[in-house]
């Protein structure tokens, strides 16, 4: 760690959305803590979206904590989010995409619970974000239901893996570290970069920084509150869900994107199991004991069917159901 470095660092990775990101970096600006600063990393491929980038950082031209950086080239997100984190130096990096905002206490409250349990705090995770609904000006969040709370990293990714969530409204809504919630000690991932050569792996990087930090962390920290709210509904994992992940696996070169998946079928889930396994595999016995489980796993992926048919989703359900069911005739 850099002498005088700050306590955090927060990393905006934009790419072609120049309202949502100068929304985004405001929030960051308006922090009722002051001991952090800004990498904007700039990944887009319009000269409009990048001048209005530039504007909304000239807006805190003074401010000696933001940093603006470009890529020399377009990057896929994996690669993006390695080459933005890398310019950190303070002690917690969080990530905050354009499509999040922070609440204006976010960090000072952060900072008081890394004070309060110093020993486990490499990693501190927290609620998943609220959400914005721009239509129905709707603030949906879930309520806090506990103090902070220290997690066993092993036990942690034990339940994760029996994707039991399958049976939950928020299909996606876990504990894992999977930095749109949480934040990591930089000596961490420093650590897994020496390990490994780099810390945001494909296909999914929020899940494999996940599996890695729980890999190499004997607990971590729960804050049971949401510290960030979604304010735009476009992702990666949404897009996916609608018209499949081609698109988005075709920016990360040679890859297989199922490689040893029971199933070869096209959901979410199916991309995060079969980094799951990937990860298993690189760290070798830190994560013995740590297996999916198979009736989870077929279920959760029926649910997934579920949910991209009630979105209105154009993809050919037949096949993702034929599919679905071939796995299941050979349990």
């Amino acid at each position: 760690m850099i002498p005088n470095s700050p306590i955090f660092t927060v990393v905006i990775p934009t790419m072609d959305r120049p309202e949502l990101f100068k929304a985004a970096l405001r929030t960051v600006m308006w922090q009722t803590f002051e001991d952090f600063e800004v990498i904007v990393s700039d990944n887009s491929t319009k000269d409009e979206s990048r001048k209005m980038n530039v504007a909304a950082v000239e807006e805190y031209v003074q401010c000696p904590r933001l940093k603006y950086v470009q890529p020399d080239r377009w990057m896929n997100m994996p690669d993006h989010w390695e080459f933005a984190t890398r310019f950190a130096v303070g002690r917690y990096v969080l990530i905050l995409t354009d499509r999040l905002v922070m609440r204006p206490s976010a960090l000072e409250f952060l900072h008081s619970q890394i004070l309060r349990y110093p020993e486990d705090s490499s990693v501190v995770c927290w609620m998943g974000p609220s959400s914005f609904n721009e239509l129905s000006g709707v603030l949906s969040t879930t309520p806090s239901r506990s103090d902070t709370e220290i997690i066993d990293s092993k036990k942690l990714l034990r339940e994760y893996t029996k994707f039991s969530e399958w049976q939950v409204d928020d299909i996606y809504s876990n504990r894992l570290p999977r930095m749109l919630n949480s934040c990591y000690r930089s000596d961490l991932a420093q650590k897994i970069r020496d390990l490994y050569g780099r810390f945001f792996i494909p296909v999914t990087p929020d899940y494999c920084a996940a599996f890695l930090q729980l890999a190499h962390t004997d607990r971590i920290l729960y804050v049971d509150r949401a510290l960030f709210l979604s304010h735009g509904n476009v992702s990666n994992g949404r897009d996916a869900l609608l018209h499949g992940s081609k698109s988005y696996v075709s920016t990360l070169g040679d890859l297989d994107a199922f490689e040893g998946t029971p199933i070869q079928i096209d959901t979410v889930i199916n991309l995060i199991v079969r980094d799951f396994l990937s990860v298993k595999k690189l760290v070798g016995d830190r994560l013995d004991g740590v297996n999916f489980d198979m009736v989870g796993y077929y279920m959760f992926n029926y649910r997934e069917i579920l949910e991209i048919e009630r979105l209105g989703s154009q993809r050919n359900l037949k096949s993702l159901y034929a599919l679905w069911w071939s796995g299941v005739e050979k349990l």
